[in-house]
């Protein structure tokens, strides 16, 4: 797992996403990183969870809650290119989130760790962004 810390956007899967996100924005990008979860009942790997948090990140930058480091050139962009999210895509958003900490393989990776708990606070506040608007 390339990460370096515990936020949503600090490993290498979240990053690949937003850069992606960032050289061609559009809702067909939220709809793929979140069905991959939605679509899944049973154990999910790391890559789709990071993914999904980071379309997540994106959600709640838009709506003008951005997590603390959110590279400022993706910033630009999102305000630039006007963005809006509808509540369907909010909703998956956190249904995601949800699943991501009930049943995940990034779920496993980070109870292994000593930031554990540092990991959940991460998606709490995720959640709790995303309802500020």
């Amino acid at each position: 797992m390339g990460t370096w810390g515990f936020g949503n956007l600090e490993n290498d899967g979240a990053l690949d996403w937003l850069q992606d996100f960032s050289d061609e924005p559009n809702s067909i990008k939220f709809n793929s990183a979140f069905l991959l979860i939605m679509d899944n009942d049973e154990y999910i790997e790391a890559p789709d969870c990071e993914e999904a948090l980071a379309a997540a990140e994106v959600i709640a930058a838009i709506e003008g809650n951005a997590c603390e480091g959110f590279p400022e050139e993706d910033l630009e962009m999102i305000q630039k290119a006007g963005l809006h999210v509808n509540p369907d895509l909010k909703e998956m958003a956190f249904i995601a989130i949800e699943k991501i900490a009930a049943n995940s393989e990034l779920k496993e990776l980070w109870e292994e760790s000593e930031d554990g708990m540092k990991w959940y606070e991460s998606l709490k506040d995720l959640q709790k962004r995303l309802k500020n608007k």
